[in-house]
């Protein structure tokens, strides 16, 4: 059994904190400073959190359950999903205590983030967007393929992507529609919609 002591002859976090596991905290960095609106300074604080949070992980790292790729990558998943979370929360506080309209600051737009009849606020679909990633980071290879190409392709566009007829990528989208009922979310209504 390989631990995390013997990632590293020498000793050097560097052989943990490799030429990998920092191109997953660069792109990781990059997706929260969009996501969340990020100043260069704050997204490199989070690059930075990220490497604490690896080398405070790998003592913790059997070769015996995982590869140490795939190790990295749940650690590094699980802190973003942390930091989203918080983020989410600090910004609903924050909508605790609203302004009144008539102390608005010159050169501000009203704004109301209450969701339109049928239509979900920002944080809700956040934090579906949230959940979304977690199961399908969880899914075989095979499904994650097809749910990264139903983001942006018609069903018929991803199974010609992929070299399958109509009726296996129905049978594997059902699949990946038994993984979200599994995790929660209901789809006998229009849209899916977490079941609490």
């Amino acid at each position: 059994m390989l631990h995390a002591s013997e990632l590293s002859v020498t000793g050097n976090p560097t052989s943990i904190i490799d030429d990998y596991v920092l191109a997953r905290i660069d792109y990781r960095a990059k997706r929260l400073a969009i996501l969340l609106k990020l100043s260069d300074e704050q997204r490199d604080d989070y690059a930075h959190d990220m490497v604490a949070e690896i080398l405070n992980a790998a003592p913790r790292f059997d070769s015996a359950r995982s590869q140490w790729k795939t190790f990295a990558n749940r650690v590094l998943d699980k802190f973003v999903k942390g930091i989203i979370r918080a983020e989410v929360n600090r910004r609903q506080r924050a909508c605790d205590t609203p302004i009144p309209f008539d102390e608005m600051p010159d050169g501000f737009d009203v704004a109301i983030n209450d969701a339109v009849q049928g239509q979900m606020t920002e944080v809700a679909r956040v934090d579906i967007a949230i959940d979304v990633a977690e199961i399908v980071s969880q899914m075989p290879c095979h499904l994650r393929r097809i749910c990264t190409l139903l983001k942006d392709f018609s069903m018929a566009e991803a199974a010609k992507k992929l070299g399958l007829n109509r009726t296996a990528t129905y049978r594997l989208i059902a699949e990946i529609r038994q993984l979200f009922i599994k995790a929660g979310y209901d789809f006998s209504v229009s849209r899916a919609t977490k079941v609490a």
